[in-house]
């Protein structure tokens, strides 16, 4: 290898500018071979470098993976999903299309809108005696949903009983609260101790209701403690689950002005007539009897006999729970009535038919007098 270099530096350039410049052969040889090594050095640095770069690339990259294999779907399938897209898209269209044009309709003229409001009024008023048609009314539009509620809610019986009833009518009347005084006939009666609060402050709330149905605590709390009374339409109460002399807790000017207007009273005993407060304008009242042992007998009722209590009392209608087959209702007198009601059917069944119509004063007004020489019904005094 030595021998190579001097061979290489005797043919070099560099030889023969040493010579010309005046150093001795030997000099010049030796300056030609370390010139040449400096020029090979630098070119093997520079190859080195390269190599490592490209090692340590190599090293670093992560092994490249075959890309995944191509799935060839049927040429079929891809119409037949475009087809079921296309058809989609059209449907939502189709829809779209026809709300618009609904809206459209109800804001240009709906004919039904068009007509006057109680004309509106007295159509939906027929509608109020199915909740499937309401549900159905409320959810066309904004203003057919306001237009029901004035429309049904004057004729339908509210019924408040489990949490989900008492919840969301009392949303109703936080949104709408305009909507309380479209409340006429209102049984208010939570199952939970927990939905009592609400039971009165819906109560409080709806000032305009003609048939209540609650219990003496309700009527209490939202209506006869208020200073300032309010409830001056209601004329017929049922009053659920109390206590005798319940009257007591209403002799408060509210509660008397409350009582002195009712003209029709329901309670669940004869226990619970009023005994102690005077009801001057109650005309009719019924109340549950239990019958003695005898169930052809009628115990004569003694507010027939308490002109200081119901000065005004004109019909007392006893209801007697019976099974199948179930006997036909009995006047007994000019001013007693006694109305045989199926067990099946329950209190608040009753309370919503007479809203449709079927009250019992209605039932008890076309029973004629019977011939009491028969010994149907023995009245006991």
């Amino acid at each position: 290898m030595l021998a190579s270099y001097i061979r290489r530096a005797l043919s070099s350039s560099y030889l023969v500018r040493a010579l010309q410049s005046g150093m001795t052969p030997l000099d010049a040889v030796r300056l030609a071979i370390e010139t040449d090594g400096l020029l090979w050095t630098g070119l093997w640095i520079f190859l080195l470098s390269i190599c490592f770069t490209y090692s340590v690339s190599s090293l670093g990259h992560p092994p490249r993976t075959p890309p995944p294999p191509t799935i060839k779907v049927p040429r079929n399938r891809i119409i037949e999903a475009q087809k079921r897209r296309l058809e989609i898209t059209r449907a939502i269209e189709r829809e779209n299309a026809r709300l618009l044009a609904l809206e459209k309709g109800l804001k240009g003229g709906f004919p039904f809108l068009t007509l006057p409001l109680e004309i509106q009024f007295l159509v939906l008023s027929h509608s109020s005696d199915w909740i499937s048609t309401y549900q159905s009314l409320i959810c066309v539009s904004r203003h057919m949903y306001l237009s029901t509620l004035r429309g049904c809610l004057p004729h339908m019986a509210i019924t408040l009983c489990t949490m989900r009833q008492v919840s969301s009518f009392f949303d109703i009347l936080h949104s709408h609260p305009d909507v309380a005084l479209l409340v006429h006939h209102l049984w208010v009666a939570p199952l939970r101790r927990e939905d009592i609060r609400l039971g009165h402050t819906i109560l409080r709330a709806c000032t305009n209701v003609r048939v209540l149905a609650c219990d003496a605590r309700s009527l209490f709390v939202a209506v006869a403690k208020p200073s300032k009374f309010k409830h001056t339409m209601c004329r017929d109460l049922t009053l659920l689950l109390s206590r005798p002399q319940w009257e007591i807790h209403l002799n408060m000017p509210s509660g008397i002005s409350f009582i002195s207007q009712l003209t029709r009273l329901r309670v669940m005993s004869e226990g619970t007539v009023p005994r102690m407060l005077r009801f001057p304008k109650i005309t009719q009242l019924s109340y549950v009897d239990r019958p003695p042992l005898n169930p052809s007998a009628v115990e004569y009722p003694w507010a027939l006999d308490r002109p200081d209590i119901l000065p005004s009392l004109q019909t007392v209608i006893l209801t007697r729970r019976c099974g199948p087959p179930q006997r036909p209702p009995e006047r007994i007198g000019p001013r007693l009535v006694v109305l045989h009601i199926s067990r099946e059917v329950v209190e608040m069944q009753n309370w919503c038919d007479g809203v449709r119509g079927k009250s019992l004063w209605d039932e008890a007004a076309l029973i004629p007098l019977i011939d009491q020489s028969r010994g149907d019904v023995k009245v006991i005094i």
